[in-house]
């Protein structure tokens, strides 16, 4: 179930802090819904000075974004994903409507593309579709499982004879780091349990001790995961 969630919440269950403040036009809380007929889900949108969430019933999501609004034309971009929405305020401000626009994988495998061209063009994909209306135009506060993961963190990745050290960092943006390499991604709580998520390649689902000095579970590439605990660094002072 979290492992759906995890996917499905790169455009669906986000909370995000941006480091550029989000236009007054837009704080508040949204609710609506993401997809069309039978594929439309609840989405609740709350865009605050510096953060941006949302999360259907019993979800809870933070990731870094980007809220900007021009003219009416509003465009909220994940950069850890490459995942934005597109769409157009109304003239009263009180609704959204909007698509979804995903990132070209293969922007960045210039040899890869060339072999998709061999290949049989897929169907069309339907367009994602966003429709919202305002709820309230309140400052959003921050959800309680993000405050209770925020510090320094620090793990091994258990993958046989291989031990791979990470540091978690989790404060405006959620970093992993290892071996000189960092990478920014999404947190996210399904009922008691929690998940990390950097892109598409890697994801972390476990639960927080209840001391909140432990966070045990599994990471890795989707369904390969490996055994890891992040212990809470004692010389952090947040």
């Amino acid at each position: 179930m979290l492992v759906r969630a995890l996917v499905a919440g790169l455009i669906v269950a986000l909370f995000a802090s941006g480091a550029l403040a989000a236009p007054p036009s837009m704080i508040g809380t949204w609710t609506g819904t993401i997809g069309t007929g039978d594929d439309a889900q609840p989405m609740v949108l709350a865009i605050g000075d510096h953060s941006f969430q949302t999360g259907p019933t019993g979800h809870e999501g933070y990731v870094r974004a980007v809220v900007t609004e021009t003219a009416g034309a509003v465009v909220i971009e994940v950069p850890a994903t490459k995942v934005r929405i597109e769409g157009r305020l109304s003239a009263d401000g009180r609704s959204m409507t909007g698509k979804v626009i995903e990132p070209d994988l293969f922007a960045n495998d210039p040899e890869l593309k060339d072999l998709l061209k061999l290949l049989p063009k897929p169907p069309p994909q339907p367009v994602t579709t966003v429709m919202l209306s305002r709820a309230s135009s309140e400052q959003p506060a921050l959800p309680t499982f993000l405050t209770r993961l925020s510090g320094e963190w620090r793990g091994t990745l258990d993958i046989g004879d291989d031990k791979t050290p990470y540091a978690l960092l989790v404060g405006d943006d959620i970093r992993l780091e290892t071996g000189g390499r960092s990478a920014t991604g999404a947190a996210f709580q399904v009922d008691d349990e929690l998940g990390l998520s950097f892109g598409s390649n890697l994801i972390f689902i476990g639960k927080l001790s209840e001391d909140g000095q432990r966070l045990s579970g599994k990471m890795g590439p989707g369904l390969v995961t490996f055994p890891i605990e992040f212990k809470r660094d004692t010389k952090d002072a947040r």
